[in-house]
């Protein structure tokens, strides 16, 4: 992910949201203009599955949205053969006409030795960007072999920011309801992790993720 002007990047999981239907998106916007229509407010996207699911013509829509554009996928990699999930978030990614990273959600208790299995990742991954976004308690096993590793992990509400000191890619993770305080304390810790090498991403999740929220990080990280 090359170096761009925003010091963090600020997006939500996904932009195929029907509860933003007539609130953010317009009443009559068709589902497959949503993409533009938020990459011209946001500067992140998130492909989730949803998102890979529902726009097939999925590169050739991101070739007409801002040049700054940049993008994760999330996947879900299987603790036993990860190559397969890996295999195909990294065919569409090249794809893309935008620089971007995986996102990789994983539960650690159902790996039982991470330093293996993350070597399976970067032995197929290469120099792609790479963040894990545990889904349940990360244990010191877990963090040893990733600082080993180079590889950071999300910090949400089942890790900590010590992971986003680590890796080329940091990545903060909020869930429902924040504060405008909860909202500095993270985009100060991702200002103080962003530097010429690392790119850091501010991303909003929920049923929908808060646009308010999303946008009250935007006006906190320009004053910053």
């Amino acid at each position: 992910m090359t170096r761009q002007t925003h010091r963090i990047l600020i997006g939500s999981l996904g932009w195929q949201h029907d509860a933003w239907q007539g609130d953010y998106y317009p009443e009559d916007l068709p589902p497959e203009w949503r993409l533009g229509y938020y990459s011209n407010e946001f500067p992140l996207l998130v492909i989730t599955e949803q998102e890979r699911t529902a726009q097939a013509e999925l590169a050739e829509e991101m070739a007409g949205c801002r040049e700054d554009l940049q993008v994760l996928i999330m996947v879900a990699p299987a603790a036993a053969d990860p190559a397969p999930t890996l295999a195909a978030a990294l065919a569409l990614l090249r794809q893309l006409p935008r620089d971007g990273g995986l996102l990789l959600q994983v539960n650690p208790a159902t790996i039982s030795d991470p330093d293996a299995w993350l070597g399976q990742v970067q032995a197929q991954l290469a120099q792609v960007p790479v963040c894990v976004d545990p889904v349940a308690r990360l244990n010191d096993a877990w963090r040893e072999a990733l600082s080993r590793r180079g590889i950071g992990w999300s910090w949400n509400a089942h890790s900590d920011s010590e992971g986003l000191k680590v890796g080329p890619l940091a990545v903060i993770r909020l869930d429902g309801t924040v504060s405008p305080q909860q909202l500095r304390e993270r985009i100060e810790a991702g200002l103080a992790a962003s530097d010429e090498t690392r790119k850091v991403a501010l991303l909003f999740a929920g049923t929908p993720p808060q646009l308010v929220a999303m946008r009250q990080a935007k006006t906190i990280e320009e004053l910053m």
